[in-house]
């Protein structure tokens, strides 16, 4: 083997080539060459690195497809391996209902009971039913009378007409809820009075009233009716009879129904009445100012009956 060093150290090494040890036969690393000192041929020419690399890869990529398959082939079994999703985690959780107590108690608070309007609520309340409008009411009465006042110009009425009893008829027609209108008649008779023993009066009277009822809705019917009227008293004696008119020119009344059926009630009754004569017979003059107050009771029927 030819020395390509120094003649100095080809003598030293030449014994150690001998005993078969053999140098570091790697050149010297040569200098890289500048830009400027390399040559066209030396930028040409293919590195055989890279060839011997680019084969590789080549030769690699087969087993990269057959590890690709195999990833392919295991997804499967990845998927059947993996653990049940929970479907109570995809569904949000519904409250549980509340408890019988609590149900009762959040429907109560929510919704408050409506109280019904106590008696002294209904007088003319349209939310009452109507028990009067259209409806025709016949009542019989039974008072009686204490006369006051003049007869006529001088002339007591006390003289001729004693307390008295009354009964009459009356006959009203509801126009609304609230009002009815109608007419009413009565007769009196009445006995001898202390100025004149021997005397006994009697008399008719008629008048038109329109009655106000307080309230709706209730077994218990207060009114109050007012109107006028016209009222015959004859005063009889053994020996002649005498007949005065009179105009009531202001009659009012009070009272209260009981309905005991739908169709029939009972109630107390006061009545109030101021008078004029109007017409007196013989040389008596007219032009005075009687009064009239009576007391008693009176049972109505109603048609068709209340509620209906």
């Amino acid at each position: 083997m030819k020395c390509r060093y120094s003649w100095l150290s080809c003598a030293l090494l030449t014994p150690a080539l001998a005993l078969g040890a053999e140098p570091d036969s790697t050149p010297p690393a040569a200098e890289a060459p500048t830009p400027a000192e390399s040559s066209p041929d030396q930028e040409a020419a293919p590195a055989p690195d890279a060839a011997n690399n680019s084969e590789g890869t080549a030769d690699a990529a087969p087993n990269a497809a057959n590890n690709s398959e195999g990833t392919a082939d295991a997804a499967p079994n990845a998927v059947d391996t993996e653990a049940p999703v929970s479907t109570s985690a995809e569904r949000p959780s519904e409250p549980a209902p509340p408890a019988p107590e609590t149900a009762a108690v959040i429907e109560t608070t929510s919704e408050p009971e409506e109280t019904a309007p106590g008696p002294q609520d209904r007088s003319g309340d349209l939310s009452a039913p109507d028990t009067l409008g259209d409806h025709v009411r016949v009542a019989v009465l039974a008072q009686v009378s204490f006369p006051a006042g003049n007869i006529a110009i001088d002339v007591p009425t006390t003289y001729g007409v004693s307390t008295n009893f009354q009964g009459g008829l009356d006959v009203a027609y509801g126009v609304s809820r609230l009002l009815t209108v109608g007419v009413a008649g009565d007769f009196q008779v009445g006995g001898s009075t202390t100025a004149c023993p021997s005397c006994k009066s009697d008399g008719i009277g008629g008048s038109i009233l329109v009655r106000h009822h307080l309230t709706q809705g209730l077994r218990f019917d207060p009114w109050l009716a007012f109107g006028v009227g016209l009222r015959s008293i004859s005063v009889r004696t053994p020996a002649e009879t005498s007949s005065y008119l009179n105009l009531e020119w202001l009659r009012l009344q009070v009272g209260g129904d009981f309905f005991a059926t739908p169709n029939l009630g009972f109630g107390p009754l006061f009545d109030f009445a101021l008078s004029s004569s109007v017409q007196a017979d013989g040389p008596e003059e007219p032009g005075s100012v009687g009064v009239r107050v009576g007391f008693g009771l009176r049972a109505v029927f109603d048609v068709p009956g209340r509620g209906r």
